[in-house]
C-alpha cells in the first residue's frame, strides 16, 4: 500500500493537486500544461528579432512542446487575436500586437478560460451562499490580487527575463501532456 496518494483536478486552467501522506497533506495550485505551453510559445515569439514569422516546427522544437498539442494551442491564440498565422513557404506565426500590450492574463485566458480561484468567485458568483459566506470575500480578494499580478505581467518583460541558453531543456517536468 503506498504511503502517499496524489490526485489532481483541473479547474479553469489551473491544476489543483493534493498529496496526502501519513495524515498530512499539502495543496498545490499550478497552471495547466496547456497554459504553460501557451506562455512558452508566446515568450518565444516575443523574443524573435524584427517580429518575423516563426515556423510551427521551430516553436515546437525550441520549446520542447509536442506538435499535436501545440497546434491546438496556437489555433486558440490566433482565435483570441494574440498571434497571426500565415500558410506557405514564407508562413509561420508572429505576435498580432506589440509584446508590451499582451499580458500574462491575456495568454492564460486565451489558452484555457477565465481565471477563478474558487467556484464561488467564478464569473460573478458560482455559489448560492456568496452573499452570506464568511469566506467569499477572502476568495474574491485573493483572486483579484492574482488576476492583477497576471494583468501587470506583460509579455515583453517575460521575454526579457526568459533568456535560456541555446540547447538547454525547456521542459523540466519530464512528462508528456494529455491532448486537450
Amino acid at each position: 500500500m503506498p504511503s502517499r496518494l496524489r490526485y489532481d483536478i483541473e479547474v479553469l486552467g489551473f491544476h489543483v493537486g493534493s498529496t496526502l501522506s501519513l495524515g498530512t497533506s499539502s495543496l498545490v495550485l499550478q497552471v495547466s500544461r496547456r497554459v504553460e505551453y501557451a506562455l512558452r510559445a508566446m515568450i518565444f515569439l516575443a523574443q524573435q528579432s524584427g517580429g518575423g514569422r516563426v515556423s510551427f516546427k521551430e516553436i515546437a522544437s525550441h520549446e520542447h512542446i509536442p506538435s499535436e498539442y501545440l497546434a491546438k494551442i496556437l489555433k486558440d491564440l490566433v482565435a483570441a487575436g494574440l498571434i497571426l498565422s500565415k500558410r506557405g513557404a514564407a508562413g509561420g506565426y508572429c505576435l498580432a500586437k506589440a509584446a508590451e500590450g499582451v499580458s500574462f492574463l491575456d495568454i492564460i485566458e486565451a489558452a484555457d478560460s477565465p481565471v477563478a480561484l474558487n467556484f464561488c468567485t467564478e464569473m460573478g458568483g458560482g455559489c448560492d451562499n456568496d452573499s452570506c459566506c464568511a469566506m467569499y470575500s477572502i476568495w474574491q480578494d485573493a483572486e483579484d490580487a492574482m488576476r492583477n499580478v497576471f494583468r501587470r505581467s506583460v509579455l515583453s518583460d517575460l521575454a526579457r527575463r526568459h533568456r535560456r541558453p541555446e540547447g538547454s531543456a525547456a521542459d523540466t517536468h519530464g512528462e508528456a501532456p494529455a491532448p486537450a
